[in-house]
């Protein structure tokens, strides 16, 4: 038999948390372990290696999405019966060009619309405007996400008239139509 098949065949025993550690103490050349550790930007330290240990620590966990604490969503199903969604944001230089170009995206396989008010080139300030964004737009089989800013209750309004224009009930929009009132605050003051 080969070297090589030999090596293939043997196992090796897992090591224990303590030789580990020693085997990482002797790494860093008498250094503490702690030196190991790194933060994340949210001041949160992030060990080299996890055990059971540091699981049972933390004690009961809701595991199912839908319960709980709802660290795994709030949807019982969880993404099973509706996948997540591609969000690209759009934009462009008129209504007119920001239509032709979410067309082409959901036509590409896009499955949110996605733009953002204050990044636009230019305002959305009537009916028209809204109009001119989603001719030819099935509002009601694409999600919607707007990061509207200090812009989202003028843009509902825009949004819920262009939609009793058309016909298309309010009930059947799904999507979000986001606003940090204090984040605008702090950015511009009172």
């Amino acid at each position: 038999m080969s070297d090589v098949a030999k090596m293939k065949e043997a196992a090796f025993s897992a090591p224990t948390v303590e030789e580990w550690e020693r085997e990482a103490e002797r790494s860093l050349k008498g250094k503490p372990l702690e030196r190991l550790h790194s933060m994340t930007y949210e001041n949160i330290a992030v060990k080299p290696l996890y055990t059971r240990r540091d699981v049972e620590a933390l004690g009961s966990l809701e595991q199912y999405p839908g319960f709980g604490q709802y660290v795994r969503g709030t949807r019982p199903e969880g993404y099973r019966s509706e996948p997540w969604k591609v969000s690209q944001e759009i934009s462009a230089m008129s209504p007119s060009e920001w239509n032709e170009a979410v067309k082409h995206d959901l036509q590409k396989g896009q499955t949110e619309i996605h733009l953002s008010l204050e990044r636009l080139p230019f305002a959305v300030q009537s009916v028209d405007d809204v109009a001119a964004m989603f001719a030819g737009v099935s509002l009601d089989r694409y999600s919607l996400r707007v990061d509207a800013g200090a812009q989202s209750l003028p843009f509902l309004a825009l949004l819920a008239a262009y939609l009793q224009e058309q016909g298309i009930s309010l009930s059947v929009v799904r999507g979000a139509i986001g606003m940090d009132p204090l984040g605008v605050w702090a950015e511009g003051g009172a």
